[in-house]
C-alpha cells in the first residue's frame, strides 16, 4: 500500500492542489503585470522577464512539488499508522511499522514519484507562465487566462500522469 501512495496517489494528489493554489496565483499575477504594463516596464529597464519572473517560479514550484510529494508520503504513512494503532488495536512499534513500509518499497517506485513530481512541477509553473504572458493587455482576460491556465494544466498533468503510470506497468 505504501509503494502506491507513493507512486501514484502522492503525486498526482500534490499536483491537483499545487494547481490550484499556485498555478492560479502565477497566471492572475503575470496577467496582472502585462495588464498594468509592468512587463513592458522591466523590458524597457533592460531586465528580461523570463529570466526575472518565469525563472524563479518554475524552480520554486518544480522544488515545492517535489518536497511536498515526500511529505505527503510521510504524512500518509504515519496517518495510516495512527489508524491502525487507535482504531483496529494493532500493537505495532512506529519503528518497525517504518521498517515495513520501507521494506516493502523498491527504488523504481520512489524513482516513479520523483520523476512525475518533477514533471508536474514543471507543468504546473511553466503553463500559468506562458498564459499570463500571451494574454492580451486587458483586464477581462485575467480571470480567461487563469481559468484556462488551471485547465491546460490539469490536462497536461493527467496525460502524463496516465502516461507515466502505463510506461511503468508495461
Amino acid at each position: 500500500m505504501s509503494d502506491i501512495l507513493l507512486r501514484e496517489i502522492a503525486p498526482l494528489f500534490t499536483a491537483i492542489i499545487l494547481i490550484g493554489r499556485s498555478g492560479t496565483a502565477v497566471a492572475t499575477e503575470i496577467g496582472n503585470m502585462k495588464v498594468n504594463n509592468e512587463l513592458e516596464a522591466l523590458e524597457s529597464l533592460g531586465i528580461d522577464p523570463l529570466h526575472f519572473l518565469v525563472a524563479p517560479r518554475v524552480i520554486g514550484i518544480t522544488v515545492s512539488m517535489v518536497l511536498l510529494v515526500i511529505y505527503f508520503f510521510f504524512i500518509g504513512m504515519l496517518g495510516g499508522y495512527l489508524f491502525s494503532t487507535t482504531f483496529f488495536n494493532i500493537q505495532l512499534p512506529l519503528d518497525e511499522y517504518v521498517g515495513i513500509v520501507f521494506q516493502e518499497m523498491d527504488m523504481a517506485d520512489i524513482g516513479m514519484a520523483m520523476i512525475k513530481s518533477l514533471f508536474f512541477g514543471i507543468f504546473i509553473s511553466v503553463i500559468p507562465c506562458h498564459k499570463g504572458l500571451k494574454m492580451p493587455p486587458s483586464i477581462t482576460f485575467v480571470p480567461v487566462a487563469t481559468t484556462q491556465s488551471v485547465v491546460s494544466s490539469m490536462t497536461s498533468v493527467f496525460f502524463f500522469y496516465a502516461y507515466f503510470t502505463i510506461l511503468y506497468y508495461l
